[in-house]
């Protein structure tokens, strides 16, 4: 819902917020990644106002968990580590 009607501010919504508080408590920032549809989503929004509506909304998160969303829990879940520095260069946000 909230691509399908992007001008009406739906992403801005306290539904969005309030979706991502229940999943970080359900299961940790840890456990979640942040992912896209691009390039099916590119009618609606770009990459950057996707990666934005949702860093908007995590960060009340540290650094820390923010980087894991946005990168960091992927390469853990896919390669099985992140370097011994807390983060990778190919993981920005």
């Amino acid at each position: 819902r909230c691509l399908s009607d992007w001008s009406s501010d739906v992403c801005s919504s306290d539904l969005l917020e309030e979706c991502l508080r229940w999943a970080i408590d359900a299961v940790g920032p840890s456990k979640l990644m942040w992912g896209s549809d691009i390039p099916a989503t590119l009618p609606q929004a770009t990459y950057q106002q996707l990666h934005d509506v949702i860093a908007d909304r995590v960060s009340f998160l540290d650094t820390r968990s923010q980087r894991g969303i946005f990168g960091e829990n992927a390469l853990q879940v896919y390669w099985g580590s992140v370097n011994a520095a807390g983060g990778s260069a190919s993981v920005e946000h």
